[in-house]
């Protein structure tokens, strides 16, 4: 459980974007010197850009905020943060609307404005795959599920998420994807991109895997060979398919290798035209208590699977995670639950988690909570309370909350902080 008062420069205290890198695939890097690339030495990894180490302190906005309307409210924001790399979304949507016929208009904003505020790039393909969904593909494509086809689950039912079987959609994401990095190597000579993340948390959720006819036929095959040499595998029979090898594991498993394998076709194709370093991202089952899925996304890199997408997806530099776990093993970074006895104060008071407020309270600034809050007895805020998650708010006796942006930075500004709006969250 996190509870502070923060007297201190709030940017400074903000990380903006951490890119851990879990696993290098080992893919071939250009022989072009002046390319970003991944470079390994004595079995260390470093990101070069223009021949030199390159440290990225990079800043992400949100999924919805890569277009032109909506840029003029990102550049003062990583300003504020002093990033020098930001992450931005390519809408596949926005980029093909139209069957084979490209529009890079807003890649060549993304570029051109970047160069002006002195920013480097990392470009996140939302193609196949975003948040386990399809939801960014070309309205073309969603206008014929028949033939861009879903994954079924195991109750005989469409989910909301795209097979990795569907040839129609691998080959249109292909196309798409190296017309994306064909336009790069043309219009990008001062290397502003970075890297590319291809797809965003590809998997599942709601499902382990397809259950389609087509995938079962490919689950009830044996396992491929090339998979079970990279994993030292030894079968009974070379005609053993997936359950017969791996048991409870085996739709899992047999999920990963399809969403790998389908993804490295997508890179491959795209990093022959331009071997820019590429990445893939998870969307991150509980380190401490896994469970089993479908408690979370399946397909995707999750830690469990890492021998399997080495394996299967070559091209892909780097797997990388979605943080949105709490360290929970970590004393003193717990979520939990915090009475507070009476007294004032002001600035930003931050709970991770449950909050009680009892006694006589009185606070300047901004009250921000993870759980839930309840205010018992008299209470006086003003500038701002937030409330987060499925919470109750409890106000007994009298309780004021006065809402003042003004109050809240004046009350924080007075240490040397600032807030910065960088964009609203989006609820998926």
């Amino acid at each position: 459980m996190r509870l502070a008062f923060f007297k201190q420069d709030l940017a400074a205290a903000i990380t903006a974007l951490t890119l851990v890198l879990l696993a290098s695939v080992g893919s071939a890097q250009s022989s072009d010197s002046s390319l970003p690339r991944l470079v390994q030495h004595d079995g260390r990894y470093a990101l070069f850009v223009d021949g030199a180490p390159y440290i990225l302190l990079g800043a992400q906005v949100n999924n919805s905020s890569a277009w032109p309307s909506t840029l003029p409210q990102v550049w003062p924001a990583l300003e504020a943060l002093h990033a020098n790399t930001v992450e931005m979304p390519v809408y596949w949507e926005q980029f093909e609307p139209e069957q084979d016929r490209f529009d890079y208009s807003v890649v060549d904003t993304l570029l051109t404005q970047s160069r002006e505020h002195h920013l480097h790039l990392v470009l996140l393909w939302f193609g196949t795959w975003k948040n386990g969904s399809s939801h960014y593909m070309p309205a073309w494509m969603k206008r014929s599920p028949d033939f861009y086809t879903h994954v079924i689950g195991a109750n005989g039912r469409p989910v909301d998420s795209p097979s990795p079987f569907a040839k129609s959609a691998l080959r249109a994401d292909i196309s798409a994807f190296s017309a994306l990095m064909g336009h790069l190597k043309a219009a990008d000579p001062q290397h502003t991109v970075l890297m590319i993340q291809v797809e965003n948390e590809p998997g599942t959720w709601g499902s382990v895997r397809d259950y389609s006819p087509a995938a079962q036929k490919v689950f009830d095959a044996p396992v491929p060979d090339a998979l079970l040499r990279a994993l030292q595998k030894q079968t009974a029979s070379p005609r053993s398919n997936w359950r017969e090898v791996f048991g409870d594991d085996a739709d899992e498993f047999f999920h990963a290798w399809a969403v790998a394998s389908y993804i490295e076709q997508v890179a491959a194709a795209g990093k022959a035209i331009y071997p820019l370093p590429l990445y893939v991202n998870a969307a991150l089952r509980d380190p401490f208590h896994p469970h089993h899925p479908p408690d979370y996304e399946t397909g995707g890199p999750t830690d469990n699977v890492f021998p399997i997408w080495k394996a299967m997806a070559p091209s892909v530099d780097l797997l990388a995670p979605d943080i949105y776990l709490d360290n929970n093993a970590t004393m003193g970074d717990q979520s939990g639950a915090f009475s507070y006895n009476g007294g004032s104060g002001e600035g930003l008071l931050y709970c991770d988690g449950d909050l009680t407020l009892n006694g006589n309270f009185q606070f300047r600034g901004l009250v921000y909570v993870e759980g839930n809050l309840s205010i018992n007895s008299w209470s006086w805020i003003l500038g701002g309370l937030v409330v987060r998650g499925k919470t109750t708010l409890n106000l007994h006796s009298n309780g004021t909350v006065l809402y003042s942006k003004d109050a809240i930075n004046q009350y924080i500004g007075q240490y040397s902080g600032s807030f910065v709006t960088l964009s609203w969250h989006e609820v998926q």
